[in-house]
Order: C-alpha cells, then sequence, then structure tokens
C-alpha cells in the first residue's frame, strides 16, 4: 500500500481526509467509491430485473473455482466443465502491508456498504467476513 501511495503521491492522512470528503468528481475519491458494490448493483437492478444478473466473488471463485464456475455455468443454462488451467496468472501480490490504522478506517467506510450488500445478496460474503473478524 505505501508503494501504491507513493506512485500516487498520497499520504495516509490525505487518504483519510480524501474519505471524510468523499467527492466522485476527484479521480483519487474513484479508488474508494468503487467498492461501494451496494450502489452499482442497485444501479444495475435498476436497469436489469434480479434473475438476469448473477453475482460472483472473486474471492470465493479464486477459493474454490470449480463450485463456482459450476455456479456461473447453472446460472447461464450451460454445461459444467472442469477447469484445468491456472486462472490465478494474472494476480498481483502486494508488495506491501496495509498500515492496520487505514485498514479499520477503510473497513469502517465500507462496512455499512458491505451489509447493505449482503441484503442484496441474501446473505453474508464468508470469506469478509473471516477477514474482518482478523481485523477488529
Amino acid at each position: 500500500m505505501d508503494e501504491f501511495l507513493k506512485e500516487k503521491d498520497i499520504k495516509l492522512k490525505d487518504v483519510s481526509e480524501m474519505v471524510k470528503n468523499i467527492n466522485v468528481d476527484n479521480s483519487n475519491d474513484f479508488y474508494i467509491v468503487r467498492g461501494y458494490y451496494d450502489e452499482i448493483i442497485q444501479y444495475i437492478l435498476s436497469v436489469f430485473p434480479k434473475n438476469n444478473l448473477y453475482i460472483g466473488v472473486s474471492e470465493e471463485i479464486r477459493e474454490n473455482p470449480d463450485v463456482e464456475y459450476n455456479k456461473i455455468y447453472s446460472f447461464l443454462g450451460a454445461p459444467n466443465i472442469e477447469i484445468e488451467q491456472n486462472l490465478n496468472t494474472h494476480i498481483g501480490i502486494y508488495r506491501s502491508e496495509i498500515p492496520k490504522d487505514l485498514e479499520l478506517l477503510l473497513y469502517n467506510i465500507y462496512k455499512p456498504h458491505n451489509e447493505e450488500l449482503y441484503k442484496i445478496l441474501g446473505r453474508k460474503i464468508d470469506i469478509w467476513e473471516k477477514y474482518y473478524d482478523k481485523l477488529k
């Protein structure tokens, strides 16, 4: 995270201030609001019926690709197939840890949005909840 912030010439206190004054017209704020999945999905649902939308969680797909991809195939009405390739070839790794105070700040920002997302999905995302439990 430190390298990311340095690359973007953003200081930790700037991130905290940015969060307090989120403005979607500001390109730096976009990094925060693009994680408001509830709002994104609510917009999509205002245009398309819910039964036409499949919502997959990338962490769940990475953790159990065969099961999760078969859910997608089922949604599409396609036959299940086994995936034999490495789907993680384009997944990057973080070069440094996110500072704990920033991580807690982001958790508190996203918490109400995640609660709304869980209502939309009709379930909690267990892999996220396990991560949050470690964070608290």
